[in-house]
């Protein structure tokens, strides 16, 4: 009865023994995979922050060349208009030039015109001082 006994209280510790194993190993299991879940999470949360910063970066490129346009784009509408004022300025000097070169024009008929009635005028006190002489002399 002993040994019976004895046999019986071996193969119950070597089955306590086998469920302490199973519990350990279940257990060593359920922390692998908790683990590999929390390293997963870990890996995804490293991923998301890698993508947004990356996308944050990727505009704020985009914002710069867009700065770079927008500067570019008021660099040449500036050169336009400075050269569209040049234009007109030259196109007003040569207006002003011309109009210049009329009032010089008009100014040199009307001296013309003077000096032409101041000769007639003078020709004709001249022939009418000639007629008096003739007239008192003749």
């Amino acid at each position: 009865v002993a040994v019976a006994a004895a046999k019986a209280a071996e193969e119950e510790a070597e089955r306590v023994r086998l469920a302490e194993r199973v519990r350990l190993e279940e257990e060593a299991s359920r922390k692998r995979t908790e683990d590999e879940q929390a390293a997963a999470a870990a890996m995804a949360v490293a991923k998301a922050e890698e993508a947004r910063k990356a996308t944050e970066e990727e505009e704020k490129a985009a914002t710069a060349h867009a700065e770079r346009r927008q500067e570019e784009a008021r660099r040449v509408k500036r050169e336009q208009d400075e050269a569209e004022r040049m234009k007109l300025e030259q196109e007003e000097g040569k207006r002003l030039k011309g109009e210049q070169g009329e009032a010089e024009g008009e100014a040199e008929r009307v001296r013309k015109e003077k000096v032409q009635a101041q000769r007639q005028h003078f020709q004709d006190a001249h022939t009418a001082a000639a007629e008096e002489e003739r007239g008192a002399g003749g």
